[in-house]
């Protein structure tokens, strides 16, 4: 209701300057708020409590891909956090990444980190190829230390480039730095190996 929408508002980066921003900024929170549910708790929550709401995990992610998927369809630009380590090193976890989407019939070329969308949600992977087969145009993905390819896509499922990744500390690498024709996939691989053991051996500390 309007109580759960105040409590989202005041949370957010406001835009009272520009009368269309601030309606837009209503309009995308009541719909977040009609289909998650909100939660308020001033105590210690029972189990019951604590159960359901990750009961709702699914529901609430699948609503949170829908959106994504309906901006960048309508033409905006997304803000995302990564949190996979199959682009690594150039994204790493926690990394914010700058997706565009796609103007029109625009074409996407082999080097890009382009997004494509399946029934889990988005893939932020590096295109490596296009082939044409019997008229049918597929399109071929991998992230930076995959051993495998993705299995192809056809441009309807592709949402969207990566045109920018900002690290935590705030610093910018463009679509143009970000681009690869050829990644060094061993290399990337034995990087991601030693980096997700150092973190698993910091969380033990």
């Amino acid at each position: 209701g309007a109580s759960a929408v105040t409590h989202v508002i005041a949370n957010c980066i406001q835009h009272n300057w520009d009368h269309n921003l601030t309606s837009k900024l209503l309009g995308s929170v009541t719909t977040l708020c009609n289909g998650v549910p909100i939660y308020d708790l001033q105590f210690l929550p029972h189990n019951e409590v604590v159960d359901h709401i990750l009961g709702r995990e699914v529901g609430i992610k699948d609503t949170l891909k829908e959106i994504g998927f309906t901006l960048l369809s309508e033409g905006k630009k997304l803000r995302i956090r990564a949190d996979g380590f199959s682009m690594c090193p150039s994204i790493m976890p926690g990394t914010i990444l700058h997706i565009e989407p796609l103007s029109g019939n625009a074409e996407v070329k082999p080097g890009e980190v382009i997004v494509w969308k399946r029934s889990s949600g988005m893939v932020v992977h590096r295109l490596v190829r296009v082939e044409n087969e019997s008229g049918t145009v597929k399109y071929f993905t991998r992230g930076d230390s995959c051993r495998y390819e993705d299995p192809p896509v056809q441009y309807s499922d592709i949402i969207g480039r990566v045109s920018a990744v900002e690290s935590r500390n705030g610093t910018i690498v463009s679509h143009e730095r970000l681009f690869k024709r050829n990644p060094s996939y061993i290399y990337n691989r034995l990087f991601t190996w030693f980096y997700i053991r150092y973190i698993v051996i910091l969380n033990k500390l």
